[in-house]
C-alpha cells in the first residue's frame, strides 16, 4: 500500500480548513443526496456556484452545523449551538484499518457528550450512543437536546453521546502521501469506508472511551461495559448498524466477539492505556507510532459482550441491488387521488416521449422547462425528484416539509385550459392519438418552478439545465476532493448496499420507465474507477450478501428493538417489511410500528413532550419503558456476579 505521512497539528488545521468547506446546507444534502434518487449533479452545481460567489465576495459562507473547523492541533474547542445548548466535539482516535497492524494511519473520530441528566450518585448509570450514520455528527446534536438521547438519559440518569461515522463530517484521516498529495475520496482512499470498519470503531469506543476530561468519575474503568450498560441508537443505515452491533457484539451470544482483532499498534502507541486488560500480558514492541508490534503466544479470550442493547429505527438490515420498492411504497401510502393521477400522467409522458420515434421529446421536455436536457433518462430523473418529498416529512413542521402535499395539490387541481400558461407556450389538447390530460401541464408548471428555483446557472437567459441535471458527462464524477461528500454514501451503496431505484418492470408506475437499472447504477461505474490498490469487483452490482449475511430480515437479539413508520419508503428493507415474518413484540425484543410515519419518526422530540402528537408521545413512552427494563436487568445480572 502507499505509505502516508501524518500531518502535524498545523497541517491538520490547514487541510481541514482548505478541504471541507460546506456550501450546501444539511437540509439540501438530505433532500438532494438521501431522499429518493441522489441528484449529484445538482448538488455539485449548487456547491460550486456558492463557492464561486464566496470567493468573489471574500466572505464566509453561511454556517452549516458542520461548517466550523475542529482544531485538534491547538486544542481550541469548536462549540456547536442548537436550541439552548452548546456541545463541544471530542476526539477518539481510531485506526484507518482495524485489520491491518502494518497500516499506521489513524484518524480522529468525533463525538459529543451530554452529562445534563447524568446521575453521579449511580456508578452504573447507562451510556447511550447515537450512531451518526451517513451525515456529519454535528447534524445529530439536536437529539442530545430534545430528541431520543435526551429522552432516554432523562429517564435513567444516563450519559448521552453522538458518535460521528468514519469519513463523515470531520472524522477523516489527516494524512498526506510522500508525493504531497492529500488524502482524498478516491477509490483507493475510500476502501476503508466499510460497514465492517465502522462496526469495529463502535466496538473500540466501548472498550476505550475515557471521559475523565469532563468529570474525574468518568475514567475508562468507570465507563467500561463491565461497569455500565451501553445502549446504542441508530436510524436508517445507522439503524442497521445498531442491529448489527447488538447482534455481533452483544451479550446474547454475540456472533463477532471471537473475531475481534488485537488492539491496533498505532492506537496503543498513541495511548498505551487503550490496551484492554485481557491483553495485559501481551508483549509490546517499539513504542514508535509506526513500528509497534503486538504479539501473544495464545489469543486472548473474547469478551462476554460489549453492547447491552440497541434501538434500531427504520433499520435497513436487508440490502438489495434493485430497489423499486422505494417508489412503490409512496405509490401505496401517499394520497390516492394524487397517486392515481401520477400513474396516468407518467404513462402518458412515456408514450409521448416515444411517439413517432421520439419526435415529440423536445416539445414535451419544453413544457417542463427542460428542452435542453440531452438525455431522456435525465428528464425522467428530474420528474422523479419531486417524490423525495415523501421521505422529507416529519411530525414536527420545524424539521419536516409538507412540499410533497403541495405538489399533490398542484397535480390534482382542475383549472381551465384557458388559465394554463407555460412560459408562453401553446399547449395542445392532443398529440397524435394521445389526449393530453390537464395534470401534465400542472406537473410541468410545478417542475418549471422547481428548476428555476434550484438551478443557479443561467444560459441564454434561462436555467442551464444540462449543467444542473445532465448526468452523462463523466468529468464531474471524477472529482475526489474532501468537499465532494456526495461520494461517501454513494460509495457505500456501490460497494455493498445497493438500493438503486429503477422503475418497476411491470404494473402501474409513478416514475418513468426510462429510469432502468442500467441508468440508476451507472454512477458507480463512472465515479469509482479502479485505483492503484483497490477496485470495486463489479461496479453497479454491489456485494449485498455482505450485508444480508448479518441477519437480513430475520435479524434479532435480546434487547434489540425495531421501530418503523408504516409508510416509510425504506420499510421494505427493514425487519418489519411485508417480505419479513411478522414479529410479536416484547420488552426484551420490542417491535413498534408508528402510524402515519416515515423515516425514524421517533428520533426527534420537543422540549415539552405534551406538545408532541399522541402517537409520538406513545412511542417515546414505550422506548423509555423497555429501556428501563433493560437497565434493571443489567443491574440484576451485575449483582449476581
Amino acid at each position: 500500500m502507499r505509505t502516508c505521512t501524518l500531518l502535524p497539528a498545523a497541517g491538520i488545521l490547514s487541510l481541514l480548513t482548505a478541504s471541507t468547506a460546506a456550501y450546501t446546507t444539511h437540509e439540501e444534502d438530505v433532500r438532494l443526496l438521501h431522499s429518493g434518487r441522489p441528484q449529484v449533479k445538482l448538488w455539485q452545481t449548487i456547491q460550486n456556484h456558492r463557492q464561486q460567489e464566496q470567493e468573489l465576495s471574500s466572505t464566509t459562507p453561511e454556517d452549516n452545523l458542520d461548517q466550523k473547523v475542529f482544531n485538534v492541533g491547538k486544542g481550541q474547542p469548536e462549540w456547536q449551538e442548537h436550541g439552548h445548548l452548546h456541545y463541544e466535539p471530542h476526539c477518539f482516535y481510531q485506526p484507518l484499518d482495524h485489520y491491518d497492524p502494518k497500516n499506521n494511519v489513524t484518524f480522529c473520530q468525533r463525538y459529543w457528550v451530554s452529562l445534563r441528566h447524568w446521575n453521579k450518585d449511580q456508578n452504573d448509570s447507562p451510556v447511550y450512543v447515537l450512531d451518526g450514520g451517513e451525515t456529519s455528527g454535528a447534524n445529530r446534536l439536536p437529539f442530545l437536546d430534545t430528541g431520543i438521547l435526551d429522552i432516554l438519559t432523562n429517564a435513567t440518569g444516563g450519559i448521552g453521546i453522538v458518535l460521528e461515522h468514519r469519513y463523515y463530517g470531520k472524522s477523516l484521516p489527516n494524512v498526506s502521501y510522500p508525493s504531497g498529495e492529500p488524502f482524498t475520496l478516491s477509490t483507493d482512499d475510500l476502501r476503508f469506508l466499510t460497514s465492517e470498519q465502522a462496526l469495529m470503531d463502535s466496538a473500540r469506543l466501548i472498550q476505550g472511551l475515557d471521559l475523565s476530561h469532563l468529570d474525574k468519575h468518568l475514567d475508562r474503568d468507570s465507563l467500561s461495559n463491565e461497569a455500565r450498560p451501553w445502549i446504542w441508537y441508530g436510524g436508517s443505515y445507522a439503524g442497521a448498524m445498531t442491529a448489527f452491533l447488538v447482534k455481533g457484539w452483544g451479550y446474547d451470544n454475540g456472533t463477532m466477539l471471537d473475531q475481534m482483532p488485537p488492539p491496533h499498534p498505532a492506537i496503543v502507541a498513541l495511548d498505551p492505556h487503550r490496551l484492554p486488560r485481557r491483553y495485559e500480558n501481551v508483549t509490546l514492541g517499539d513504542h514508535s507510532r509506526i513500528s509497534i508490534n503486538i504479539s501473544s503466544a495464545e489469543p486472548p479470550v473474547a469478551p462476554k459482550g460489549l453492547v447491552w442493547g440497541g434501538i434500531a429505527s427504520s433499520a435497513v438490515t436487508h440490502a438489495q441491488t434493485s430497489y423499486p420498492e422505494y417508489f412503490q411504497a409512496i405509490q401505496e401510502w401517499a394520497p390516492d387521488e394524487c397517486m392515481r393521477t401520477m400513474e396516468d400522467t407518467i404513462e402518458t409522458i412515456d408514450q409521448l416521449l416515444e411517439l413517432q420515434g421520439g419526435k415529440w421529446r423536445r416539445t414535451v421536455q419544453g413544457w417542463f422547462g427542460l428542452e435542453d436536457l440531452e438525455h431522456v433518462e435525465d428528464f425522467g430523473d428530474v420528474l422523479a425528484s419531486v417524490l423525495g418529498g415523501w421521505q422529507g416529512r416529519n411530525w414536527d413542521p420545524k424539521i419536516g416539509s409538507d412540499e410533497f402535499y403541495r405538489f399533490c395539490d398542484v397535480l390534482t387541481s382542475q383549472p381551465s385550459r384557458e388559465t394554463l400558461s407555460l412560459g408562453g407556450l401553446q399547449l395542445p389538447l392532443r398529440v397524435g392519438p394521445l389526449k393530453i390530460p390537464v395534470a401534465i401541464y400542472q406537473y410541468a408548471q410545478y417542475v418549471r418552478d422547481m428548476v428555476e428555483e434550484s438551478c443557479p446557472l443561467v444560459k441564454d437567459g434561462k436555467p442551464d439545465v444540462e449543467q444542473c441535471f445532465g448526468s452523462f458527462d463523466p468529468e464531474p464524477y471524477k472529482q475526489t476532493g474532501l468537499e465532494q461528500k456526495w461520494r461517501l454514501w454513494l460509495w457505500q451503496v456501490c460497494e455493498n448496499w445497493g438500493y438503486f431505484m429503477p422503475a418497476p418492470l411491470e404494473g402501474k408506475r409513478i416514475i418513468s420507465k426510462f429510469l432502468d437499472l442500467e441508468f440508476t447504477s451507472k454512477t458507480c461505474r463512472v465515479a469509482f474507477p479502479p485505483g492503484e490498490h483497490f477496485k470495486l469487483p463489479n461496479p453497479g452490482k454491489p456485494d449485498v450478501e455482505r450485508v444480508n449475511a448479518r441477519g437480513d430480515f430475520a435479524i434479532e437479539s435480546s434487547r434489540l428493538a425495531f421501530i418503523d413508520g408504516d409508510s416509510d419508503p425504506w420499510r421494505p428493507a427493514t425487519p418489519q417489511s411485508d417480505y419479513a415474518l411478522k414479529r410479536k413484540s416484547s420488552l426484551n425484543k420490542p417491535v413498534i410500528m408508528i402510524k402515519d410515519a416515515v423515516h425514524h419518526f421517533d428520533e426527534n422530540g420537543l422540549k415539552d413532550p405534551s406538545e408532541e402528537p399522541k402517537r409520538i408521545r406513545k412511542v417515546h413512552q414505550q422506548e423509555v419503558e423497555f429501556v428501563q427494563s433493560w437497565v434493571q436487568e443489567w443491574k440484576q445480572k451485575k449483582q449476581q456476579l
